[in-house]
């Protein structure tokens, strides 16, 4: 993981990139994503998904993100009121047991909008670029 952080620690960007893959042991696993919105980026074929939301939002016990707070915490960082990212997954293998995920967030504050302004149904004049997305 890189930050970016300001003078008083609260992270403004975030990069986290990560490998993983299912053991030996347990041939029945395989990762699941949709791929119904994709991206290739170098040949490679990505899944791709935005969000936003509240730095405080009840993580998932044990989740990789729950992890990845408890060690932005331990190294004196605190996280912006709200955050928005976007996770790209590449699938390394055709059995779908190998993962490269490419995580990145900042906050959303700096971006000018805040998460009303993103909500379904916000006016599109505050949406700006994002309204042609789903």
């Amino acid at each position: 993981m890189f930050v970016v952080a300001n003078a008083q620690k609260v992270v403004q960007r975030l990069y986290w990139l990560q490998f993983e893959a299912y053991l030996p042991s347990r041939p029945d696993l395989h990762y699941g994503y949709p791929f119904t919105k994709t991206e290739t980026l170098s040949g490679m074929l990505f899944d791709v998904r935005a969000r936003f939301g509240a730095s405080s939002d009840t993580l998932k016990p044990g989740s990789d993100l729950e992890h990845v707070y408890a060690l932005l915490r331990a190294k004196g960082y605190q996280l912006p009121e709200a955050m928005m990212n976007v996770r790209l997954v590449h699938l390394l293998d055709e059995q779908k047991r190998k993962e490269l995920m490419i995580i990145y967030a900042e906050d959303l504050h700096a971006t000018g909008f805040t998460m009303n302004d993103l909500l379904p149904g916000a006016s599109a004049r505050h949406r700006g670029p994002l309204s042609k997305q789903a």
